[in-house]
């Protein structure tokens, strides 16, 4: 049993993860975390209570839920993957984040949504039957995959 607790696990408006779990032991924390966030940088240190707690923060490549009200007591969900691709060719985040998706949700996505198009594309391009948009809520230098919100009455 883990005496990890998380203390933050949020991702931010610029869709940068931000977590900071605790632990009592050291040991405990850092294997935590070498299971739930491998790959990750992050520095375990210790508080006035001898805690030990550690802060990380990374460029969304994960599942989100993407909430708005287009109307009074309704609410449109969008599952998607939020990727960041930095030197990566679109086309390649594009065929990544669509593998994400499908093994998240079991779906197929339809499309990628990105704040600029790139230079050399077009909007509705096909990249592996998912289509290329443009939006501009999107960060910078992320795509947004997914297939479509579900619309709940509330």
């Amino acid at each position: 049993m883990s005496d990890v607790v998380v203390l933050e696990s949020s991702l931010d408006f610029h869709w940068v993860v931000h977590l900071h779990a605790m632990a009592n032991s050291r040991e405990h924390l850092e294997a935590w975390a070498a299971e739930q966030i491998a790959g990750r940088e992050f520095t375990a240190q210790s508080d006035e209570l001898r805690m030990w707690h550690i802060k990380a923060a990374w460029p969304a490549r994960d599942f989100v839920e993407v909430h708005f009200a287009p109307k009074p007591n309704e609410l449109v969900r969008w599952p998607l993957v939020a990727w960041h691709y930095g030197q990566q060719r679109v086309s390649e985040a594009m065929a990544e984040a669509g593998v994400a998706f499908a093994l998240a949700t079991g779906r197929d996505p339809l499309f990628a949504l990105i704040r600029q198009m790139p230079a050399r594309a077009e909007e509705f391009v096909e990249v592996k039957g998912i289509t290329l948009l443009q939006a501009d809520w999107v960060p910078t230098g992320y795509l947004a995959v997914g297939r479509g919100g579900m619309h709940l009455k509330g």
